[in-house]
């Protein structure tokens, strides 16, 4: 995926890392994403995205601290 320069790769990519809790990947695509980010509204969807994801989670009672960084830090 380094070749790509489309936002939208790297928004998939995290929130598959997210499904696999690949933290490391996660952490590493995260970066890739903000320097692809051409509109403030990819990260809007990108966030609402993870908040969907998070609040599966937290039904389930599985731990969503480090999903609440990531998005805290989209915002």
């Amino acid at each position: 995926m380094k070749n790509s320069s489309d936002y939208w790769d790297y928004a998939t990519l995290l929130e598959l890392y997210i499904l696999k809790d690949d933290k490391e990947n996660g952490i590493k695509v995260l970066s890739e994403l903000l320097v692809h980010k051409r509109f403030d509204w990819e990260l809007e969807t990108t966030t609402n995205n993870l908040k969907t994801i998070k609040e599966s989670r937290e039904k389930k009672g599985i731990d969503t601290q480090y999903l609440d960084k990531i998005i805290r830090y989209l915002k």
